[in-house]
């Protein structure tokens, strides 16, 4: 079978390519603005680049719009660009009802992780003022943006030692 990407809707494409590369691993990515005020949101697209320095990306979809509507940066980019800071947390099964709520579309001044019923860890290395592998950038492409970082691996544990529930959902 083949398919033309453009002449299929965008959400044609997008379910395509996310049942294209399985097991897809979920990005479930935590930041924090500049006021303060914490974010947590799953993106499909994520990857690993390099091992040296280790590199990471994940690539953020325009917010959806009402029709007619334009489609903005999601919070998480706004956050990304505004701090250069990120962590990328691994879902495991304990913990994706609560990543499946934190997938909405909610105002930038709702905090994500009280919302999921989540409790944070502060981070080790994040909103530190020195990096040691380089600094976060963002590149926009047509349709997405993608956020790129070295990983500073104190950073990038795994989700059940960097969150937990905070009630049972």
């Amino acid at each position: 079978m083949e398919l033309d990407p453009a002449t299929l809707e965008q959400t044609a494409v997008y379910k395509i390519l996310i049942s294209s590369v399985v097991p897809r691993p979920i990005a479930w990515v935590s930041s924090i603005d500049a006021e303060g005020i914490r974010n947590v949101a799953p993106f499909s697209y994520f990857m690993a680049i390099t091992d040296n320095p280790p590199t990471i990306a994940f690539s953020s979809s325009p917010r959806a719009a009402a029709p007619g509507a334009e489609r903005g940066k999601k919070d998480t980019l706004r956050n990304v660009e505004a701090t250069r800071e990120f962590v990328v947390n691994i879902v495991d099964d304990a913990l994706a009802e609560h990543m499946n709520l934190t997938s909405g579309d909610y105002p930038p001044e709702i905090d994500e992780f009280a919302l999921a019923g989540l409790a944070s860890a502060p981070g080790v290395r994040v909103r530190s003022s020195t990096s040691t592998c380089g600094t976060t950038s963002t590149t926009r492409r047509p349709g997405a943006w993608t956020c790129i970082a070295c990983a500073r691996w104190a950073a990038c544990a795994a989700t059940s030692t960097r969150m937990s529930t905070t009630s049972s959902r």
